[in-house]
């Protein structure tokens, strides 16, 4: 089983993004940021998305109209801010 990051806490802050009626609703959006989280950690192309996540094509399509939409890129600029705090906590 693969390492999920996406913890209860930091989904409820995004939930209601995702439950919007501005945002296109798919399967599992949890699972959907997770696989964006994913190819982000590891640099893999989305053809090499673990089957966990779904097809890898779909989420590809739908990464590709988040971000055009624009609410993806708030969405990981907040994540990114979330890893960082998380990283200082584990360092001290």
């Amino acid at each position: 089983m693969m390492k999920l990051i996406i913890t209860d806490s930091i989904w409820k802050k995004f939930e209601p993004i995702f439950n919007s009626s501005k945002v296109k609703k798919g399967k599992d959006d949890r699972m959907f940021l997770e696989a964006v989280c994913w190819v982000m950690r590891t640099g893999s192309p989305w053809s090499s998305l673990p089957r966990e996540f779904g097809p890898w094509k779909t989420a590809y399509n739908r990464y590709v109209r988040s971000i055009k939409s624009d609410y993806l890129r708030q969405i990981l600029s907040d994540l990114k801010q979330i890893e960082r705090v998380r990283s200082l906590h584990h360092y001290n």
